[in-house]
């Protein structure tokens, strides 16, 4: 199955705060390679809420599922955190 590739927070414009996350191990991991495939299931302006299945590498096993829900967060709101820090 082809998976595309799309940003869902823009690279120095936003940040994504985690809200919640809950990961369902399945299987170990013991040796080799794993893949994750992450999909948004759902977004708004402001929130986004994302799926991320970690499988085998060589036997596509589901290994793992993975769900969240994200804030985002423009940088031009968060100046004030970001001078606080000591990043400007």
């Amino acid at each position: 199955m082809p998976w595309g590739r799309r940003r869902v927070v823009s690279r120095g414009r936003t940040r994504a705060v985690t809200l919640e996350a809950k990961a369902n191990y399945l299987t170990n991991v013991t040796e080799g390679g794993v893949i994750a495939r992450c999909t948004a299931l759902r977004q708004t302006t402001r929130l986004v809420m994302l799926e991320t299945r970690i499988v085998d590498a060589a036997t596509d096993e589901l290994m793992m599922i993975v769900t969240g829900t994200y804030y985002i967060v423009p940088r031009e709101t968060d100046d004030a955190d970001a001078d606080a820090d000591g990043d400007e």
